[in-house]
């Protein structure tokens, strides 16, 4: 007959999520009392008759409170898979091109002649 719990095994205690006798008191006190602080904060934001520095800073503590904060997204590129210049055809490259030049455009005048001539020779067959 083995004494203990087994390793993950919960025995006894208070539930998970009930509350204590001191967090059950505070919250009592709290709707005794009337307005919570996250209630005050909003009725200072809706009160017109306070200057709007004052409602902003009001809006701007009680913000975490109503709308939670965005995540950080995990940009992961692993399964990314980007093809090489000779893995891409023809199609593929002049629309490539054709792309930067029209981002290009009006930058550089001479580097856009330039680019007008490589894409000429490009087109018949020269590199």
């Amino acid at each position: 007959m083995s004494r203990g719990s087994a390793p993950g095994e919960r025995r006894g205690g208070r539930a998970k999520g009930t509350r204590n006798r001191r967090t059950e008191e505070q919250v009592r006190a709290i709707a005794e009392g009337g307005l919570t602080p996250l209630e005050y904060l909003m009725s200072i934001v809706r009160d017109e008759a306070a200057t709007q520095e004052v409602r902003i800073d009001a809006a701007a503590k009680a913000a975490p409170y109503v709308h939670p904060r965005l995540a950080a997204t995990d940009m992961n590129m692993t399964n990314f898979q980007q093809k090489t210049v000779e893995e891409k055809t023809e199609e593929e490259l002049i629309a490539r091109i054709a792309y930067f030049e029209e981002q290009t455009k009006h930058e550089d005048p001479e580097e856009w002649a330039k680019q007008q001539k490589f894409m000429r020779e490009f087109r018949r067959g020269g590199t």
